[in-house]
């Protein structure tokens, strides 16, 4: 945890437990720490100051030989001892990476050897790591401040998010070209990327949580759009799923051990949310058609039949041009689109509706 009075703390995730802290710092400014990151083995920390250094630690598991006696008898002249580790890490300052203005932003690929810095001086540079070598390999720079960078786990993409809502992609197997630009409609506050997959996370001043497959980095694919109650302050990705945080509320969502959850059939609940966004309903609609025929489980109603009550034309739209047969189905009290539509006095609806139904009886 990086805080606003000058200190870094790593804390046993199991108990809480201190485990190490850094209150010294070689530059002046504010005393901020806007970012910190492991690399995914656990074996490098890296620390964004706004002293404008990007600090980096190695975290080893301190280990006590425990004497093991086979048959409560020892051979004599000859000591077994076993390995055993303890709860205890050795952390060790190896390098610190000047930059011109204040670190808003770090990340460290998977083993440690790569890591990408951005900040205030509007670029995002990735340093070569061996031990306590550091080698700058690339600079991009931009158009704006750089709050979040992000590795793929396989070390070929950079991906660079910035105040100006934009997130570049970069291809770091052709000298770190932009290859790709995503606009999003708020600033980036966070980045992460899979840690098996090209599926880049979006944390940003926006109602939404956003997930990118980058397989193809030069063109980026909305795969899910997950809305929220408030702009995204940052996002993680774990094996499971996202995690994700939006005020004061943390949120995961994902479930299975290779697909995250969202590859699964949407509930009711998550393709009401979709409709108030129209990037989320259509990135609903792309993974799967089918959810415009998703029912309410209590009353039976109709995604479709809920839009006609209470969403505009243009989301009733999108959901009658969805990638699959649309079904005029009936709640528990019988009623369907269409007479929800004239129930309510949506006649502008009524010939869509209709249309429907007539396709569907010449089916």
């Amino acid at each position: 945890a990086g805080d606003y009075a000058n200190a870094v703390v790593v804390y046993s995730a199991s108990d809480g437990i201190v485990l190490w802290q850094k209150t010294t710092w070689l530059g002046k400014g504010a005393p901020f720490t806007w970012a910190v990151d492991f690399s995914a083995d656990g074996s490098t920390l890296a620390m964004g100051h706004w002293d404008g250094y990007a600090y980096l630690a190695s975290v080893a598991p301190k280990r006590r030989a425990q004497r093991h006696d086979e048959d409560d008898s020892i051979e004599e002249g000859v000591d077994n001892f076993e390995e055993e580790e303890a709860s205890e890490y050795d952390f060790e300052e190896t390098a610190a990476v000047q930059r011109p203005d204040r670190v808003y932003a770090i990340a460290v690929s998977s083993d440690g050897s790569k890591l990408a810095v951005g900040g205030r001086d509007r670029h995002a540079v990735v340093y070569d790591v061996d031990g306590g070598a550091v080698r700058e390999a690339l600079d991009t720079e931009h158009e704006a401040f750089v709050y979040a960078v992000a590795l793929s786990h396989d070390d070929e993409i950079l991906a660079v998010g910035r105040v100006d809502c934009v997130v570049a992609i970069h291809d770091l197997t052709k000298n770190g070209v932009e290859v790709a630009v995503i606009a999003m409609e708020g600033l980036i506050n966070g980045l992460a990327f899979a840690p098996r997959a090209r599926s880049l996370a979006v944390a940003a001043d926006q109602n939404t949580v956003d997930v990118w497959d980058l397989t193809d980095p030069t063109e980026p694919v909305e795969t899910l759009v997950e809305t929220r109650h408030a702009p995204t302050a940052d996002v993680a990705f774990s094996r499971r799923g996202v995690a994700f945080c939006s005020g004061s509320l943390f949120s995961t969502l994902g479930a299975d051990d290779l697909e995250p959850a969202w590859h699964e059939a949407t509930t009711f609940e998550a393709a009401q949310a979709a409709l108030d966004d129209p990037r989320a309903l259509a990135a609903a609609l792309r993974r799967h058609p089918t959810v415009v025929n998703a029912r309410n489980p209590v009353s039976h109603e109709s995604l479709l039949q809920f839009a006609v009550r209470k969403k505009t034309y243009h989301c009733v739209d999108v959901l009658l041009r969805a990638a699959c047969s649309v079904g005029l189905l009936t709640d528990t009290n019988g009623t369907d689109a269409i007479a929800a539509a004239l129930e309510h006095g949506r006649k502008d609806l009524l010939p869509p509706l209709l249309d429907l139904a007539t396709s569907a009886l010449e089916r």
